[in-house]
């Protein structure tokens, strides 16, 4: 069971590419550098991470809060109970699920 959760984890962690693909109008680069991250969590455009993914199934292996078409959204790279990599947009203000790339 370990060997089978660790797999996925591993790969997703070796990737040197983005996982995080979805319509929400982001691209990869959009993404917030640290000092526009605080910014936007200083001002509340976007909700602490902690918050926003407390309900979500599974090990969360890759987040970064990137610009989408409506706004502020958290690409989210999940590791499900099913050892299934999950790749999700939740928008930042409240993390409700844009996308769910499963």
């Amino acid at each position: 069971m370990l060997l089978r959760r660790a797999a996925p984890l591993l790969f997703v962690m070796l990737a040197s590419i983005s996982l995080v693909r979805a319509d929400d109008g982001g691209r990869d680069g959009e993404c917030l550098a640290p000092a526009a991250i605080d910014r936007a969590l200083r001002e509340g455009d976007a909700a602490r991470f902690a918050e926003v993914v407390r309900g979500l199934d599974g090990d969360v292996v890759q987040a970064r809060l990137c610009r989408g078409e409506r706004g502020l959204v958290y690409r989210v790279v999940v590791v499900d109970r099913n050892g299934r990599v999950r790749r999700l947009v939740l928008d930042a203000s409240n993390g409700r699920l844009v996308y769910d790339g499963r």
